[in-house]
C-alpha cells in the first residue's frame, strides 16, 4: 500500500519544491518584496479584494517601479470584478495610469461591465461567481498563494482590526501550473479590460469638468500617476516603519538548498469552451479527507457546511478519524450573515459522528482572551494525518463549494503537516470549544452530562455585544423564511 500512495505521488505531484509557510504578516510582506525586486521576466497576481490603501498602492507602484528596471517586462493582474462591493477599489485614474505604463489589468466577471450585467458571460454561475483565487507568481519561478488579500488588515500595517492568516511561497512545477491556470482565465472571454463606459462622462463632468472623453481620460490618467508617484515615495519609510526585510530573497534561496518537497497546485479552472465553470478543487479535498486515517486539523474562518461536507464529516468520524476545526465565533468574525448561516448548523454539526467521536470546533475570541495573532481568522488551512499540509484560499462555505474560483497548494511532507498542525493548535489558546449542544464553553468548563454528552456553556455567543446579537438575530431570521432563506445561505 505504501509503495502504491508513494507511486501515485511521484506520477503526480512536484518533487524538489520549497513550500514555506508564512504565518508572520511582515514575513509575508517581506517574501512579496523580495520577489518582486528580483523579477527579471514577468509578473503575475491575481486577487479577489484589492484595496487601494497605502497597502495597497505602495504594492502598486512597486510593480510599477520594477517594470522599468526589466527588460521586455510581461505585468499583468487580475482583479475580481466584483467592485468595491467586494473589496477591489483600485481608482480609475491609477488604472488608466498602469495601462500607459504598460501593466496590463482585467477583471474576472465585471460587475461594472455592460456586457457582464446584460449577458453574463459566465454561463451557469451568473453573477455571484467571483475570482477568490489570491496568486502571485514571478518569472515562473516562485508562486505565493494563501488567504491573504492585499489589504493592510491582512498584514498587520493597518490601524483597524487585523486578520489572522496565512500564506504560502512555493518554488518548482506547482508555479508553472499556477501559471497556466492564471493564464488560461486571462485569455478567457470572462475576463476583460475595464470598462469607463457606464457612468463616465457624468464622472467626467463632475470631476475633470469635460464631456470630451479623451481628454478626461488623459488627465485621470496624469492624477494616477501623481498618486503612484506620491505612493512610491513613502516606500522606504513604510519599510522601515513596520520592519520589512529588503535581505529576504536570502532566505528564499537558503531554502531552495535545503527542501525536497512533493508538491502539487491544485486549482478549480474553466472547460475547454472557456465559459462554463469547472470545480475541481473541492471534490479533490474531499476525497483526501475521506482517505483519512488518524485525524484532521482544519482553519477556516466560515463554516457553513453543505450536503458534501457532512456526509464525508460524519462517515470519517464514524471510522474513527479526529476531527479539529478552528474557526470564528460571533465577536471576531467579520461577517454577521455568514456566522448565522454557521450559527444555523452549530447544534447539527454536533450531532455527526458517534457519541464516542464528535467533531471538534474552536471559536476564536481573539483579543478578547489575550491574542497577539489578529482580530479575526482568515486562514484557509489543512493538515491531514500529519502527512498532508493544504493551504489556499478555499473556505467551508457553499460559496466556495459551489461559486468561487480557488487555489490551493498541497504538500506531502510530514514535517510541512506537522508544522501546519502545530501553527494551527497554537491558536486554540485563544477559543472556546462547542459542546455537542452546540454552545461554547471556557477551556475545561465542558462537562459530560448523565447521557454522555459534552455540554457547553451557558452563553451562546460570549463576548458578542448588543448590536452583533441584533445582527445575528435579524440575519437568523431571514435564513428561516421559505423559498429566501435556502437561496441567502447558498450565497453567504
Amino acid at each position: 500500500m505504501k509503495f502504491i500512495l508513494l507511486s501515485m505521488i511521484f506520477s503526480f505531484y512536484s518533487f524538489g519544491s520549497v513550500y514555506k509557510i508564512l504565518n508572520d504578516p511582515i514575513e509575508a510582506l517581506s517574501a512579496r518584496f523580495a520577489i518582486t525586486k528580483n523579477a527579471r521576466n514577468s509578473i503575475y497576481s491575481s486577487k479577489f479584494i484589492f484595496h487601494a490603501d497605502d497597502t495597497g498602492m505602495a504594492s502598486l507602484a512597486l510593480l510599477r517601479a520594477q517594470k522599468r528596471l526589466m527588460n521586455n517586462p510581461d505585468i499583468r493582474l487580475i482583479f475580481d470584478g466584483g467592485g468595491k462591493i467586494m473589496g477591489t477599489d483600485v481608482p480609475a485614474e491609477v488604472l488608466l495610469h498602469l495601462e500607459e505604463e504598460g501593466i496590463q489589468v482585467k477583471f474576472f466577471n465585471n460587475l461594472n461591465d455592460k456586457k457582464t450585467l446584460v449577458g453574463n458571460r459566465l454561463k451557469g454561475r451568473k453573477l455571484r461567481a467571483r475570482m477568490h483565487d489570491k496568486l502571485f507568481i514571478v518569472d515562473g519561478e516562485y508562486l505565493l498563494t494563501g488567504g491573504r488579500n492585499i489589504e493592510g488588515t491582512y498584514f498587520s500595517v493597518a490601524d483597524k482590526g487585523t486578520y489572522v492568516d496565512r500564506d504560502v511561497l512555493v518554488t518548482g512545477q506547482p508555479v508553472m501550473d499556477a501559471q497556466a491556470h492564471f493564464l488560461k482565465y486571462w485569455n478567457s472571454p470572462i475576463t476583460t479590460k475595464a470598462s469607463f463606459s457606464l457612468g463616465t462622462r457624468t464622472y467626467c463632468l463632475r470631476k475633470y469638468k469635460t464631456l470630451h472623453l479623451k481628454n478626461c481620460k488623459e488627465k485621470m490618467a496624469q492624477v494616477g500617476k501623481l498618486m503612484l508617484d506620491t505612493q512610491e515615495e513613502k516606500i522606504n519609510g513604510l519599510m522601515s516603519k513596520f520592519k520589512i526585510s529588503k535581505d529576504y530573497i536570502q532566505k528564499i534561496k537558503d531554502e531552495l538548498t535545503k527542501e525536497d518537497v512533493a508538491v502539487k497546485f491544485v486549482s478549480d479552472t474553466l472547460n475547454d469552451d472557456n465559459l462554463t465553470y469547472k470545480s475541481i478543487l473541492g471534490p479533490t479535498m474531499l476525497e483526501l479527507v475521506s482517505k483519512a486515517k488518524k485525524s484532521i486539523t482544519i482553519e477556516s474562518p466560515y463554516l457553513i457546511p453543505t450536503p458534501n461536507f457532512s456526509k464525508a464529516v460524519d462517515a470519517i468520524l464514524k471510522r474513527g478519524v479526529k476531527i479539529k476545526i478552528l474557526t470564528n465565533s460571533l465577536s471576531s468574525i467579520d461577517g454577521f450573515a455568514v456566522f448565522a448561516g454557521y450559527a444555523k448548523h452549530r447544534k447539527a454539526l454536533m450531532s455527526l459522528g458517534t457519541a464516542e467521536n464528535r467533531i471538534q470546533i474552536f471559536e476564536y475570541y481573539g483579543e478578547k482572551l489575550g491574542s497577539k495573532h489578529g482580530k479575526t481568522i482568515h486562514s484557509k488551512s489543512m493538515s491531514i494525518d500529519d502527512e498532508i499540509a493544504i493551504i489556499g484560499s478555499y473556505n467551508l462555505d457553499k460559496l466556495s463549494e459551489y461559486h468561487n474560483s480557488e487555489v490551493a497548494v498541497m504538500a506531502w511532507s510530514s514535517e510541512k503537516a506537522i508544522e501546519l498542525r502545530q501553527f494551527i493548535e497554537e491558536r486554540r489558546k485563544y477559543t472556546y470549544q462547542l459542546g455537542d449542544d452546540g454552545i461554547p464553553c471556557p477551556p475545561n468548563t465542558c462537562k459530560i452530562d448523565e447521557a454522555g454528552n459534552f455540554t457547553g456553556g451557558k452563553i451562546a455567543h460570549p463576548f458578542a455585544d448588543k448590536k452583533k446579537l441584533k445582527s445575528l438575530k435579524r440575519w437568523s431570521m431571514g435564513l428561516k423564511i421559505p423559498g429566501i432563506g435556502p437561496w441567502l445561505e447558498n450565497v453567504l
